[in-house]
């Protein structure tokens, strides 16, 4: 049975004694119909890895968003559990607060897309706090997979990184290629990294343009071992980035209609706002700025 199962949120939040004998969750290879499954082990505090090609007959999943947040005892994605899943496009959320996760993407794979189909990294719009908090997370050699998260589809980069204090360096121009991006509010706050990057947004030759960035908040807030000198053009190509800072503390952003402006009002959890409390720079040891770093 399970094959009329559609939609499973929050079916297994909280259910600490989860953990198949295995310390895996649970087979789901009838639910062969599943498209909505988030929230769906968030919590369970049993299980301790997920499984080589654990979602491979759920291939019509659509949204895993905070499915495997707040689990505490996680330390290991196998690199096939989540690749047959062509469909996949919204997954915010998806690992966040699971402090104990160390081995997602392994050294083995060749792509990115042997941790997530290429069709669905080509459609993922939000990813904010997919790794929040991850603070074991295992980042050795694994710039070209964190760029190859950033494609031209994304829109919110939120907190992806916030608090992965074992991520030390961040690969050139890793925003290249975010045409629809529009915020990164506190996307590498609290890692572990040292130096900046050359670029953020562009290749290399300065013609690419993210028009649509105007958020970069709490960018880089207290990366504590971050030193040196904010580059020339280090911000090149955000031809419209406004906020680097706060323009409101303790209350949503609100637009010229008196909306909640959703371009830097960051949802999280389970569905409350905040704001980035602190500026792009905040509480890091960076030592200066070239006068052009934001042309």
């Amino acid at each position: 049975m399970g094959d009329k199962v559609t939609i499973a949120n929050y079916t297994f939040g909280g259910c600490n004694s989860i953990n198949n004998n295995l310390g895996e969750p649970p087979s789901l290879n009838t639910w062969i119909n599943l498209q909505k499954a988030n929230y769906l082990f968030r919590g369970c505090k049993n299980i301790t890895k997920i499984p080589e090609n654990y979602f491979n007959s759920n291939t019509n999943i659509k949204e895993l968003s905070w499915a495997f947040s707040a689990m505490t005892n996680l330390t290991s994605v196998a690199s096939s559990a989540l690749s047959a899943l062509s469909s996949l496009n919204y997954i915010k959320g998806m690992f966040a607060d699971s402090n104990s996760l160390t081995n997602f993407w392994s050294t083995s794979a060749t792509s990115i897309s042997s941790v997530f189909h290429s069709d669905a990294i080509s459609n993922f719009t939000d990813l904010s706090y997919l790794f929040y908090n991850c603070s074991k997370l295992t980042h050795k050699n694994s710039g070209d997979f964190l760029k190859a998260l950033f494609t031209p589809k994304l829109i919110r980069a939120d907190a992806i990184f916030y608090g992965n204090t074992q991520l030390t360096a961040i690969p050139d121009g890793i925003l290249s290629n975010c045409e629809a991006l529009k915020s990164i509010g506190g996307l590498f706050g609290k890692t572990g990294i040292t130096a900046l990057p050359n670029y953020l947004c562009h290749d290399g030759s300065k013609s690419k343009t993210l028009t649509n960035l105007t958020n970069a908040t709490g960018l880089f807030e207290d990366c504590t071992k971050l030193t040196g000198i904010i580059s020339k053009n280090f911000f090149a190509g955000l031809n419209n980035l406004k906020y680097l800072g706060l323009r409101h503390i303790g209350e949503y952003v609100k637009d010229g209609k008196g909306n909640i402006d959703a371009s830097i009002s960051t949802c999280y959890g389970d569905g409350y706002s905040i704001l980035w409390t602190k500026g792009a720079f905040c509480n890091t040891k960076i030592e200066g700025f070239h006068k052009d770093f934001l042309k």
